[in-house]
């Protein structure tokens, strides 16, 4: 009994991606004295049916396939060199905020904008995924810094009473 039951879900699934694997590909008659050459499918969207699920999934990734070629990263590649010097810079204000009255407030915007161009440079496909990433992660970390100095100094000033 268990065997039975544990294998409908497999042949559901099993049917669902059948379904999915399925797409319409534009075809037009041609005449027998011309030559055709077909560089890649063009999908076609039926109007008729709802796409299921895993037809979308399958008609995003064809269609960023194809499109991945035409990307210029150019743009993207210079979002990510600036959230790594936002993200540093937000770091050194920080730190010098420390010993530098309202200089500490610098860094917030610092931060924020290196959290924005890295998540940017990231879904514009460059090729400094790491200087992205970095910029991302120290614009994070100044922010997670300047809430512990908020909250210490908050502690600091309601434990000795000013």
């Amino acid at each position: 009994m268990r065997f039975k039951l544990g294998i409908l879900p497999i042949i559901c699934l099993y049917f669902l991606l059948i379904s999915a694997s399925t797409t319409s590909i534009e075809m037009t008659p041609v005449a027998a004295d011309k030559e055709v050459v077909i560089e890649a499918p063009v999908i076609v969207k039926e109007k008729s049916a709802k796409l299921n699920f895993f037809q979308r999934a399958l008609l995003k990734h064809v269609s960023k396939k194809y499109k991945a070629d035409e990307i210029d990263s150019s743009k993207a590649d210079k979002q990510a060199e600036l959230a790594l010097i936002f993200g540093l810079s937000a770091v050194g204000l920080l730190i010098l905020g420390l010993f530098i009255p309202y200089v500490i407030f610098a860094s917030l915007p610092a931060a924020i904008a290196a959290m924005v161009l890295g998540g940017a440079a990231l879904r514009g496909r460059t090729k400094y995924v790491g200087k992205a990433r970095n910029g991302k992660g120290f614009g994070l970390g100044a922010l997670i810094g300047f809430g512990v100095v908020l909250l210490a100094a908050i502690l600091f000033v309601a434990a000795w009473g000013f």
